[in-house]
């Protein structure tokens, strides 16, 4: 693990040009180009907030303008989903590069997150705005968001790397993956409050997921200037640690057998 943070920084140079190359790459053929950076989280709080509205869900008191919840939120989870599937086919997108060049494979995955982190953070600086214009006050302590969402980022980065092992195995794991975490969602409070749920079972999943202490969490130094639950979140950051570590060394020892198999 040590070595491969150590590879990136030597290759810092190549990852930025391949950060370059992808960032204009990917809105060159675009007529809106860079604009749907700040579409996306638009149209999604837009979605959620009409069905509230609407009365088609009943979110509960989020303690904040639901829209503002519901952006933020969605945001977060949406940042958390995006890596997780990125990573998983990460050396399929870059299987030429590496069968043409020899370099240390940990640039590809420095030049993704960011890549991604780059787009989340402008999103995330048009949400603040929108913030402002719902009157929510936005502490010092939101300065820490950085921080904070760092646990949610390794959670992610580690079922990225595992999918992209087992799916050497089975073709059909990345969209077992891809479907579980879209329904993984509902059981996170981030479109709702966790007041309104009233199904002990329901209520059991959502205590016992460490999703639920990391992205409510980074929602909440946002918004509300403080943690979700500052224990919950101390538990869930070890537990991804942890979670990194095995599955960075997992894939560390299966990368040459995935190479097999995709190029």
């Amino acid at each position: 693990f040590i070595q491969a943070i150590k590879n990136q920084i030597n290759r810092k140079d190549m990852i930025y040009q391949l950060f370059r190359k992808e960032l204009l790459a990917g809105y060159r053929k675009s007529f809106l180009g860079s604009v749907w950076i700040i579409i996306t989280p638009l149209a999604g709080m837009v979605s959620w907030a009409f069905l509230h509205y609407a009365q088609v869900i009943q979110p509960g008191n989020v303690g904040v303008p639901y829209p503002a919840y519901v952006l933020i939120g969605t945001l977060i989870w949406g940042l958390f989903v995006r890596i997780s599937n990125t990573f998983m086919n990460v050396l399929q997108k870059y299987s030429l590069l590496i069968h043409s060049i020899n370099f240390p494979h940990e640039v590809m995955y420095g030049t993704t997150l960011l890549l991604i982190l780059t787009e989340f953070f402008i999103s995330f600086a048009i949400s603040i705005i929108l913030l402002i214009f719902f009157e929510i006050e936005i502490t010092w302590i939101a300065i820490l968001f950085p921080l904070i969402i760092l646990p949610l980022l390794f959670f992610a980065m580690s079922i990225g790397l595992l999918v992209s092992v087992l799916s050497a195995v089975s073709y059909d794991m990345k969209q077992i993956v891809v479907t579980f975490l879209g329904l993984l969602m509902f059981t996170v409070p981030i479109i709702y409050s966790t007041d309104v749920v009233t199904n002990s079972y329901i209520k059991t999943l959502i205590y016992y997921n460490p999703l639920t202490y990391l992205a409510c969490s980074a929602r909440d130094i946002v918004i509300f200037g403080k943690l979700y639950s500052p224990q919950g979140f101390l538990i869930s950051t070890i537990l991804s640690c942890m979670v990194l570590l095995f599955a960075w060394r997992i894939f560390y020892v299966s990368e040459d057998i995935i190479l097999e198999r995709i190029i």
